[in-house]
């Protein structure tokens, strides 16, 4: 269980929709409370230090990194639920996590050995993929953003974290714990997902033995070993010795990615590690299958929870054409009558829209209502259903649609993120909210940021009103 402080003055009572209850701690960059949201749940709320976040490029930066972090498959990570700005100020709301540090946990009962080292081993390395798969480098991953939870080990904090492709370097400031910062990240180089993988050889270093391999003491010192010098790694047991020491190459070249470090803790790679005992005996591709389906379940549960359904297909209306009832045949020719042809809708299920519309408009009918239904799988911009409107002589389709992520744009200007919602294939509608936060800006969508829905459904943009 997690020690709870009481509220100080001067702290927020409430971030948005949620409210306060107590203090969590305070890092170098933010002060985190336990707070409840909506329905009553518990949840994580990071508050940033304002220093950083005066002016709206970097507001606008943060959002973005919100965006990210919500693509990350919430297996073994504290998944990001919300966030927002109160006063300029951001705040970030994620899950809760009741469990201590993985630096307390080794402060206060020493270091971790056999199959818990394992759980925590493969766990972390779960999480690196998953974060690295969503396009993010953490790059402050250390003990203390890994919590262990009553469900196993859970990384958190993506708050320094950049997209990876970014060109972010440390020439101008150290970012992150020095003890923990890759070679290439001090040399002013690049900092890449290797960066990460060198993060969590250091992370598993100290689990095992209760120490950082390249010392923790004056920052010159530090950076010298991690630069010059080989860590000690005798008292970590084979095989995850000889795995650890491969993630702490001086070249990041020579480091496995965090999927292949995955993949040889399950004992996917020969010499390279032993199957663990909690899946030994187990066949590798049915062991490995069951991490990689948990990452894409985690992330399509996600989506799928989220996903909006707001059109229904249009009920089918069927006309039937039924034949005049017979006559007795006359010995008298009777004139031939004449005949007023009837338009004859065309059966377009299955064609793409266009084709559809094609057909119709050569049979002498015209394209009625078209009705948009995600609701299924399927090739989208496919006809699933026709309906035949003699009185005004048109044909009602339903079109099969996909779904799209909305993309959040909190925090911009309403031009731009009218821009943005329609580039992902939705309708705009601007509406207001009233509040402190983003005035003048867009402050929130309907449906929310992140979510998934019909490509062609209605987005509403609030902006922000006081």
């Amino acid at each position: 269980m997690r020690a709870i402080g009481p509220l100080r003055p001067g702290d927020p009572r409430d971030l948005g929709d949620y409210r306060m209850i107590g203090r969590i701690g305070r890092g170098g960059q933010s002060e985190v409370y336990l707070a409840e949201g909506p329905g009553g749940e518990r949840v994580a709320a990071k508050l940033l230090n304002a220093d950083s976040w005066t002016n709206e490029r970097a507001q606008r930066a943060f959002m973005r990194e919100v965006a990210l972090a919500k693509q990350v498959a919430r297996f073994c990570t504290a998944q990001v639920i919300d966030a927002g700005m109160l006063d300029g100020q951001p705040y970030l709301i994620s899950e809760f996590i009741d469990g201590p540090s993985l630096a307390e946990q080794v402060a206060a009962s020493g270091p971790l050995e056999g199959s818990a080292l394992e759980r925590l081993a493969i766990g972390t390395a779960t999480a690196l993929t998953a974060i690295h798969q969503a396009g993010i480098v953490h790059r402050d991953f250390k003990p203390g953003n890994v919590l262990i939870g009553p469900d196993g080990p859970r990384v958190i904090d993506f708050g320094i974290s950049r997209e990876a492709d970014s060109t972010a370097t440390a020439t101008s400031q150290i970012v992150g714990t020095p003890a923990y910062i890759s070679p290439e990240q001090l040399a002013g180089g690049q900092a890449g997902a290797p960066s990460d993988v060198f993060a969590w050889g250091v992370t598993i270093a100290y689990a095992a033995t209760g120490r950082a391999p390249f010392g923790q003491d004056v920052i010159p010192a530090v950076i010298n070993r991690v630069l010059n010098q080989s860590p000690d790694l005798s008292r970590i047991q084979s095989p995850l010795r000889e795995l650890v020491a491969r993630c702490l190459a001086k070249d990041p070249q020579e480091r496995p990615t965090a999927q292949e470090l995955l993949l040889a803790l399950l004992g996917g790679t020969p010499g390279e590690a032993t199957l663990p005992a909690a899946v030994r005996g187990r066949p590798l591709a049915k062991t490995f299958t069951a991490v990689a389906a948990a990452l894409v379940v985690g992330a399509g549960a996600g989506a799928g929870a989220a996903a909006a359904h707001p059109w229904a297909p249009a009920a089918a209306t069927t006309t039937i054409l039924t034949a005049p009832p017979a006559t007795a045949p006359s010995s008298t020719p009777s004139p031939s009558p004449t005949v007023s042809a009837t338009p004859v809708a065309p059966d377009v299920a299955g064609m793409s829209r266009k084709e559809a519309e094609s057909r119709i408009k050569t049979a002498g009918l015209e394209t009625g209502k078209i009705t948009w239904d995600c609701s299924g799988d399927g090739t989208p911009d496919r006809v699933l259903r026709a309906a035949f409107q003699p009185d005004s002589s048109s044909v009602d389709l339903v079109v099969r649609t996909g779904k799209a992520r909305i993309p959040d744009a909190r925090g911009w200007p309403l031009s731009q993120g009218k821009a943005a919602v329609e580039k992902a294939g939705f309708r705009v509608k601007v509406g207001y909210k009233q509040g402190r936060d983003w005035i003048g800006k867009v402050a929130a969508l309907k449906p929310a940021a992140g979510t998934h829905a019909c490509v062609g459904s209605e987005v509403e943009l609030r902006v922000g009103v006081r």
